[in-house]
Order: structure tokens, then sequence, then C-alpha cells
């Protein structure tokens, strides 16, 4: 782990997102693993970017949010080849 992401990873923990672990084989090694209150800030985190798509595409018709839903998929597509 670098000493950036041990620096997120720790002041992370101290919000009680997420707990460490470190091996007890390998001193190097550490488990990383989310809490109760980690869990729950990515369910806020995700019901509030569902809320905003909704908002974005609410002036679409059905057609239009096939449309785009397609053209989105075909460049998530395109962008794994990469």
């Amino acid at each position: 782990m670098s000493a950036t992401l041990a620096q997120a990873t720790s002041l992370r923990e101290r919000a009680a997102a997420h707990r460490q672990l470190r091996n007890a084989e390998d001193r190097r090694s550490v488990s990383v693993s989310l809490t109760e209150q980690g869990f729950a800030v990515i369910d806020a985190t995700l019901e509030a970017h569902v809320a905003t798509q909704k908002r974005l595409t609410s002036g679409l018709s059905a057609d239009e949010h096939h449309m785009i839903s397609a053209l989105l998929s075909k460049f998530m597509l395109s962008l794994e080849g990469e």
C-alpha cells in the first residue's frame, strides 16, 4: 500500500467508514473492510447519485432515454477496449 493510500485509508478509518486489519504473518499486508457506517455512506451516496440521474433525465422521452442509455453503454464498452 502506498503512503498516500495508507494516509487516505487511515483518515477514512478515523471517520469510522472502514477498518484495517494487519496480516499477522506479513505485517506489510493489510485487509480493509467497510463498517456498518461505511456501508451506510455508500448507500446514501448511491441514493443521491440515482436521484441526480433521474433529475437530469426527467425531461427526456422514453425513446430519448433509451437512446442515451444505448449510447452511454456503447461509450463504456469502447473505454473497456482501451
